[in-house]
């Protein structure tokens, strides 16, 4: 941290009780918590799914605050998907069920991947998760209000996919990144669908947006 803010922590509680820190987004949320005191909340700022900064709310009158009362809000401006707000210890208490892909895709923004909120949104939003490793999920029904993107999905074996095809791809947990599956295959980037390459708990898969 630049300034240090350990080491001026005390200097900063004697001009004001709340103090508000806007930090890099690179910096790590679990040390954040772990080496300041008095975190209410830590706010997660995308826009347009890119994530820009880490805004730090401390509050010295908050004496009781303690690892499992920090709030973590991920927000994502100029979209129109809703904040998602969690704590950061139930993330750590959080259970995901997997499954194979179902009917819809659903990808979180990158707010909610930089908090590492991979199990509460599953279970809050009761989605299944494709795979450990792999921070997709599914669902049989639509499920709305989510914070990322939703897809209608099919599954399809890769010889159904023609040459000069126009897709948007998209590889997670997959051996072969977007390129490489382009030159693989022969597609060209365009076109109104998303062709997924991932991997479920019942193996690889390539998904096709409807």
């Amino acid at each position: 941290l630049s300034p240090n803010l350990l080491e001026i922590e005390e200097k900063l509680h004697s001009i004001a009780d709340k103090i508000i820190v806007k930090l890099s987004p690179l910096i790590d949320i679990s040390y954040l918590i772990s080496e300041l005191k008095n975190i209410t909340e830590i706010q997660i700022i995308a826009v347009r799914n890119e994530v820009k900064e880490l805004l730090l709310i401390i509050n010295k009158s908050d004496a009781s605050c303690e690892l499992q009362d920090v709030s973590i809000r991920c927000i994502n401006l100029e979209s129109d998907e809703p904040e998602f707000l969690f704590k950061f210890n139930d993330e750590k208490s959080a259970k995901s069920e997997f499954s194979e892909s179902l009917k819809f895709l659903y990808i979180p923004n990158n707010s909610i991947l930089k908090a590492g909120a991979f199990n509460i949104i599953s279970e809050k939003f009761g989605l299944k998760k494709l795979h450990p490793n792999t921070h997709f999920y599914t669902s049989e029904n639509k499920i709305e209000n989510f914070p990322g993107r939703v897809l209608k999905i099919e599954k399809i074996d890769a010889k159904d996919l023609k040459k000069g095809e126009k897709y948007n791809l998209i590889s997670k947990n997959y051996p072969l990144k977007p390129e490489e599956i382009k030159k693989k295959y022969k597609l060209n980037d365009g076109g109104n669908h998303y062709l997924i390459f991932t991997q479920s708990v019942n193996g690889k898969e390539i998904l096709r947006s409807l």
